[in-house]
């Protein structure tokens, strides 16, 4: 790819594309129980972490989704 698009270009391209592969299914982690049950579906990098907070903003569409968001966030 480098050769194609350049080195600058295709280093961004797969940090984009590990950011992408880092990300959680947030509707999920939603629906799982506090505690042992959510830890495993919690993304472990920095880039993952981020995607998740900005997931649950956009899924926390009612007090109960948002009550879990934050348990969550906590």
């Amino acid at each position: 790819m480098q050769g194609r698009i350049g080195a600058a270009n295709a280093a961004e391209f797969f940090d984009v594309l590990r950011e992408i592969q880092a990300g959680t299914d947030v509707v999920r982690v939603l629906a799982t129980r506090v505690g042992d049950e959510t830890r495993p579906l919690l993304p472990t990098t920095l880039a993952g972490l981020y995607g998740l907070v900005y997931g649950l903003l956009a899924a926390a569409v009612d007090a109960r989704s948002m009550t879990r968001a934050i348990e969550i966030v906590e």
